[in-house]
């Protein structure tokens, strides 16, 4: 015949034949290690200062946000048309957005923040396009989102098209602030 083997009470010493001696044994040691087994809440991250070109850029998204679309539309404010022969470059845009003043500034902001290189190939020559990286037409709530804009040379940017949403950006563009006006 086996003996029972003989285990110390965890919470007071004295030797029994079960875990703990008493229910207020049990009950003690549960409440001593309830804050061992409680999930630790993660630590908030903290974040550097902004540098002087994420204060500018948050400023200039800040001015677009505030862009108000239903008075000024795309467009931007009416103005009187002037009487005398229409000047023109030769080139018209067949959409009014491209003519927005809302694009407009979006646009010299990707330019500015991502300078003037293609970032498919590299070409720093030529006709550059800002473009979007997720199309116009499938999702026009990201048509004036800085982080939607990559600038492509004119030939990657007719190549690739509507179809592929390929993001050519390098990956340390995630502090680019989001410059999504208000409609």
């Amino acid at each position: 015949m086996r003996r029972p083997q003989i285990l110390e009470c965890p919470e007071c010493g004295t030797p029994g034949t079960g875990q703990f001696c008493n229910d207020g044994c049990e009950l003690a040691f549960m409440d001593r290690t309830a804050d061992a087994r409680r999930p630790r809440m993660p630590r908030p991250e903290i974040k550097p200062p902004p540098t002087e070109l994420q204060r500018k850029m948050q400023s200039e998204a800040d001015k677009l946000k505030n862009w108000d679309f239903k008075k000024d539309g795309w467009r931007g404010k009416r103005k009187k048309k002037k009487k005398g022969k229409k000047k023109h470059d030769g080139f018209e845009f067949k959409n009014p957005f491209y003519k927005s003043p809302a694009w407009k500034k979006v646009r010299y902001l990707a330019i500015k923040t991502y300078g003037r290189r293609c970032f498919a190939c590299g070409a720093t020559d030529g006709q550059m396009h800002v473009d979007h990286i997720k199309p116009r037409s499938r999702f026009p709530q990201l048509a004036t989102c800085l982080t939607n804009l990559q600038i492509l040379c004119a030939d990657c940017n007719m190549g690739k098209g509507s179809w592929d949403d390929t993001d050519w950006r390098p990956k340390d563009t995630a502090s680019v602030p989001d410059v999504t006006p208000a409609h």
